[in-house]
């Protein structure tokens, strides 16, 4: 039988636990590995899908606007969007973003005299740029010279409350919710000053304006009715399944929301945001719903929702 001495009754502890310590490591280790695995798999899964491109001529013939958008989870950020054009002959590069958006658009400063193809993909640096892993090229969208059709559009004035025809609807129209206890909705004429205030700043910059949807309208309606029955901005949790509930199909749809302020600043408050600014400027959007409703807490809470069909 071993016997231990005094120096080694000593020593036991420290290496029990200098053993423990290993075995935790270890088990750190093996679930660190683990846990960039399971990430590289969901970044991979996540770069799978090709991005979807939308293409129009600008109404001055300047130019034609690219806008694209892609699904991912948002955790990778080291990646470059890739555009390429091509007319009679071979795909060439003409745009690449780094860190690029979910939704964004870009010009190409073309005016085409023949039809023009364009395609994208994405380009993920999981591993570095030296390890970098693409996405199969998207759908390719085109464009041509008949699709150049300036459209004259006039400023209407800022204390106008007069709109755009609405959109004309061939289906049943959307159904109406009504607003929970305690929360009353604004004024119609009100919706119909806040879509002359955003034409106008649209054409201030030589776009289109937007057309009320009826199925829009719906949907932000319900939005500012339960934003007033919270009585908080909840970050857009709701506005896509409103959306989705109303009827509405689109191909991108946001949502811009604002709370206290009075229907003559609510535009003014939106374009002194950069972002909400620039998103006014969508050249795509092209149909808006306008919702308004005040609570047991106050209001009025505003929610605008813009959709490319």
């Amino acid at each position: 039988m071993k016997t231990t001495t005094p120096m080694d009754r000593h020593r036991l502890p420290a290496r029990r636990a200098l053993a423990r310590r290993l075995t935790v490591g270890s088990v750190v280790a093996a679930a660190l590995a683990g846990v960039a695995v399971a990430a590289g798999a969901t970044l991979a899964a996540a770069a799978a899908t090709p991005p979807e491109l939308r293409v129009r001529i600008s109404e001055r013939c300047d130019k034609v606007i690219i806008a694209w958008r892609f699904s991912d989870d948002g955790r990778q950020r080291d990646r470059t969007l890739e555009i390429q054009r091509a007319s009679t002959g071979a795909f060439t590069t003409v745009v690449t973003r780094d860190t690029p958006s979910r939704r964004g658009q870009v010009s190409d400063p073309v005016c085409p005299d023949a039809t023009l193809r364009y395609r994208a993909r994405l380009v993920t640096h999981a591993g570095g740029r030296a390890a970098s892993t693409l996405t199969d090229w998207g759908p390719v969208v085109t464009v041509t010279p008949a699709d150049a059709r300036p459209t004259t559009t006039t400023r209407p004035p800022r204390s106008s409350t007069t709109s755009v025809a609405p959109t004309t609807e061939t289906t049943t129209p959307p159904s109406t919710v009504p607003p929970p206890a305690g929360v009353h909705m604004c004024p119609e004429s009100w919706d119909d000053r806040v879509i002359a205030d955003v034409n106008a700043f649209r054409a201030q910059h030589h776009l289109a304006p937007i057309r009320p949807n009826a199925r829009l309208g719906a949907a932000a309606d319900r939005r500012a009715a339960d934003l007033a029955a919270l009585g908080r901005l909840d970050n857009h949790a709701g506005y896509q399944r409103a959306v989705q509930d109303a009827g509405y199909s689109y191909w991108w749809v946001g949502e811009w929301l604002h709370w206290y302020i009075p229907v003559d600043r609510v535009v003014g408050g939106w374009i002194g945001s950069a972002p909400h600014r620039d998103a006014l400027l969508w050249t795509f959007y092209s149909e808006v719903g306008i919702g308004c409703a005040s609570g047991p807490r106050g209001g009025p809470f505003w929610s605008m929702i813009a959709g490319a069909p």
